[in-house]
C-alpha cells in the first residue's frame, strides 16, 4: 500500500515537472512568435506607408513649342517655355504640375505672358496639370497644358468669334489662349489575361498594353483649310478667321515601357475615332457640309500619336539625372463611313503638332 503510495506520488510530480517545462516551453515559443510578427508587421507597415505615400519633386527645364495649323497671310507665334515640374504620388495616384512662374527669357514669350493678364480666364488657367491613377490593372488620367498665342495679321482679314465680328487690319494682333484638355479611362490588357488580343496591340516589344476610350478638346485661331493626301493645301479660307472649338472621342491604345523593362522609358499611344470643328457658336451644319461634304456618309475623323522617350540615370542615393523628348501629332480627316479600306479620303483639315524636350534633375 506504502509503495503504491510513493509510486503514484513520483508518477504525479513527474507530470506536474512535465507540464511545466511544457508550458515554459510553450511560452518561450509564442515569445518568439510574437516577437518575429511584430517584426514582421513593423517591417510591412514600413513597406506599406513607403508604397502607399511617397512624393518625387522634379527641377526640370523644358521647352515645348506647339506648331499649329498655318493661317495664310499671318504670323502665328505660339511658343510657350516651362521651367519646373513638379511630381507627387499617393498609392496609384500620381499628380504632375509645371509652370513658368509667369516669366521667360524670350522676348516674344515674355510679351504672350503680359497678354495673359488681360484675360479673366487666363488668370485662373494652369500651365500644365495631369492627374493620374494607374494599377495592374486600370488606367485613369486628365490633363490640360495650356498654350499662349500670337497672330499677327499681314493683310486685312474677318476674325468670328462666338460673341462677335470684328475686321482686322495688316499689323493688328490677336492674342489667345489654348488649352489642350484630355481625359482617358482604360485597361491593362496583360493583367486581364488576354495576351493574345494583348500581343496583336502591342507595337513595343516588351511594354504594357492598355486600351479603352478617350474625349479631348480645344480652341484655337483656325482658318478652314482643305489638304488632300500629300499634305498640300488644295485651298483655304484665309480671309476670315475663327475661335474654333475642336473635340474628339473615341477609342485609346497605349503602350508603356520603363527601365524595369528596357535601359528606357517609352510612352506610345494611338487615338482614334470622331472628331468636330465648330467654328462658332452654335453652328446649325456639321463641319463636313460647311466645307461642301453634304452626303450623311461623311464623317469628321480623328487621328492622333503621342510619343515620348527618355532615361533616368542615379547620381546618388536618392538623386538622379533625367532626360525625355515627346511629339504629339494631332489630325483631323474626312472620313467616308461607306468606304471598307484603310487609306480613307485622303483629305485633311487641319494638323497640330507639339514637340517637347525635358532635362534636369529628380529627387
Amino acid at each position: 500500500m506504502f509503495r503504491t503510495l510513493k509510486v503514484l506520488m513520483f508518477i504525479s510530480t513527474l507530470t506536474l515537472s512535465l507540464k511545466a517545462e511544457s508550458s515554459e516551453a510553450n511560452s518561450s515559443m509564442l515569445d518568439t512568435a510574437v516577437d518575429k510578427g511584430l517584426e514582421a508587421i513593423d517591417e510591412y507597415g514600413v513597406s506599406a506607408a513607403k508604397s502607399l505615400f511617397s512624393v518625387h519633386a522634379s527641377a526640370n527645364y523644358k521647352f515645348q513649342y506647339w506648331d499649329p495649323e498655318l493661317i495664310f497671310g499671318t504670323e502665328y507665334n505660339t511658343t510657350i517655355l516651362s521651367l519646373f515640374q513638379f511630381k507627387a504620388s499617393v498609392w496609384h495616384f500620381h499628380f504632375l504640375y509645371e509652370t513658368n512662374f509667369g516669366g521667360s527669357p524670350m522676348e516674344k514669350q515674355k510679351e504672350l505672358l503680359e497678354k495673359r493678364e488681360e484675360f479673366e480666364a487666363d488668370k485662373s488657367s494652369l500651365e500644365k496639370v495631369q492627374l493620374d491613377f494607374h494599377n495592374d490593372y486600370l488606367l485613369a488620367k486628365y490633363e490640360q497644358e495650356l498654350f499662349l498665342s500670337t497672330v499677327t495679321a499681314l493683310e486685312d482679314k474677318i476674325y468670328i468669334d462666338d460673341d462677335f465680328i470684328e475686321r482686322i487690319y495688316a499689323g493688328d494682333k490677336i492674342d489667345t489662349q489654348t488649352v489642350f484638355r484630355r481625359a482617358v479611362f482604360g485597361v491593362n490588357f496583360d493583367e486581364l489575361g488576354l495576351k493574345k488580343t494583348s500581343d496583336q496591340l502591342r507595337t513595343v516589344p516588351g511594354s504594357t498594353v492598355y486600351m479603352g476610350l478617350f474625349y479631348q478638346d480645344y480652341e484655337k485661331p483656325y482658318a478652314i483649310t482643305v489638304k488632300d493626301e500629300n499634305a498640300e493645301t488644295v485651298s483655304q479660307m484665309s480671309d476670315y478667321i475663327f475661335n474654333a472649338k475642336f473635340s474628339a472621342y473615341g477609342l485609346f491604345i497605349g503602350n508603356r515601357l520603363t527601365e524595369e523593362k528596357a535601359p528606357f522609358n517609352l510612352l506610345f499611344d494611338l487615338y482614334v475615332g470622331y472628331g468636330d470643328i465648330q467654328l462658332y457658336g452654335e453652328q446649325e451644319s456639321s463641319f463636313t457640309e460647311i466645307v461642301g461634304y453634304e452626303d450623311e456618309r461623311y464623317d469628321l475623323g480623328y487621328f492622333e500619336a503621342d510619343v515620348r522617350f527618355g532615361q533616368d540615370y542615379t547620381i546618388w542615393s536618392q538623386l538622379e539625372f533625367d532626360w525625355s523628348l515627346g511629339v504629339i501629332y494631332k489630325k483631323f480627316f474626312l472620313m467616308d463611313s461607306q468606304d471598307e479600306s484603310d487609306e480613307g479620303t485622303g483629305i485633311t483639315f487641319n494638323e497640330d503638332l507639339i514637340y517637347s524636350a525635358n532635362i534636369g534633375l529628380k529627387f
